[in-house]
């Protein structure tokens, strides 16, 4: 039973049900009414034509991304491991477009340039629906937002600003670690950064003081951060704000205090 409701929210994703899960939180499925009909015909027509290699592999493309990337392997729908079927999933729906195409000229509805321009039309209109929600009515509602993600890349790439002659001090708490930080690894990589659990005076005066430092710090460590502050006078003190959800109070990502380098 589990398989099987793993299995139909792996599928059903692509042309009914929400694509609510990992990092994409879509409200909707990944394609909009008019590619999903298109995908149905064209899928359907594939499974018929399965044991042309083409079809064949285009089958097995989808159906390895459904099962291994989703079904099996994690809560589905596990939609950022199903970016790989999605251009299969287009293969699909231009085959349905196309077979269509090719059964209203069989029954001569239209002439054929009428019938080409008809099914460039719906190409167009599947293309900017699908488009339009992505990157307005989805970007706009921030529902993929991820205050940890959204933290370990900001932090990372202000601490690269600074330079190497920086040193980053985290005052963070689980499940935030350095140590699975691979956004700074990637963005910041010449700049150590190190965690600091406990902040007292002898934690701080015994910082290294060849360097530079830039300490952030998540909302609940304010107060420790509010510290290093008055151990450190004279820095800079920032506050950073996640970018806002529509209709949602703002929210502060981190706090920081930058003392510069000697």
């Amino acid at each position: 039973a589990a398989l099987l409701d793993q299995f139909n929210r792996s599928t059903m994703v692509f042309v009914s049900l929400s694509a609510w899960g990992g990092f994409y939180n879509s409200p909707k499925p990944f394609l909009l009414p008019v590619a999903a009909v298109l995908l149905v015909f064209g899928f359907g027509y594939s499974i018929f034509r399965v044991r042309e290699l083409r079809h064949t592999l285009v089958q097995v493309w989808f159906w390895s991304i459904v099962i291994i990337g989703s079904t099996i392997f994690a809560i589905a729908p596990n939609a950022e491991r199903m970016v790989g079927g999605l251009p299969a999933a287009a293969l699909l729906a231009a085959i349905g477009l196309a077979k269509i195409v090719e059964l209203l000229k069989l029954m001569k509805l239209a002439s054929p340039p009428m019938l080409n321009g008809l099914a460039a039309g719906i190409m167009a209109i599947a293309s900017l629906q699908n488009g339009y929600y992505y990157l307005v009515e989805y970007q706009k509602s921030r529902v993929f937002a991820h205050p940890y993600e959204e933290f370990e890349t900001d932090t990372s790439l202000y601490a690269e600003k600074l330079g190497p002659d920086y040193r980053m001090y985290m005052l963070i708490t689980l499940p935030l670690e350095v140590v699975h930080f691979p956004a700074h690894d990637y963005l910041a990589y010449d700049i150590e950064a190190i965690q600091l659990d406990t902040i007292n005076s002898e934690v701080l005066q015994a910082l290294p003081k060849d360097k530079g430092m830039v300490f952030f710090a998540i909302p609940e460590k304010r107060a420790e951060l509010e510290q290093v502050a008055e151990f450190f006078p004279g820095g800079k003190w920032r506050e950073v704000p996640l970018v806002p959800i529509p209709g949602q109070p703002p929210v502060i990502m981190y706090y920081s205090y930058e003392i510069p380098a000697p």
